[in-house]
């Protein structure tokens, strides 16, 4: 388990979500691409809704939507996207089990 919801902040009415990921934690918002302006969340990754009241984080991983939920851990797993020459390129993070 490496991806935890801890908590929502919220400043000049905008939302942003505190989260431990890979033994970081900080605070993501909206605008947070994971590998390009934050590694608190998975490469290639980003932030589609940060819902308070529903106490609940949604992230898209390869246009799949991924609801993260307050407090529960999730497994993050490391898998081949892209051939790079003929055989490897591109390796990513992608949310895939919740327990």
């Amino acid at each position: 388990s490496n991806f935890k919801l801890q908590g929502f902040i919220s400043i000049n009415n905008k939302n942003h979500a505190l989260v431990k990921y890979r033994e970081k934690t900080g605070v993501i918002n909206i605008d947070s691409i994971g590998g390009l302006n934050t590694k608190l969340i998975p490469l290639d990754s980003y932030v589609k809704e940060i819902n308070p009241q529903e106490e609940e984080l949604i992230i898209m991983i390869d246009n799949e939507k991924y609801n993260i939920k307050l407090g529960k851990w999730y497994i993050l797993q490391t898998k081949l996207k892209f051939l790079k020459t003929p055989l490897l390129r591109l390796l990513y993070k992608k949310l895939i089990i919740q327990y």
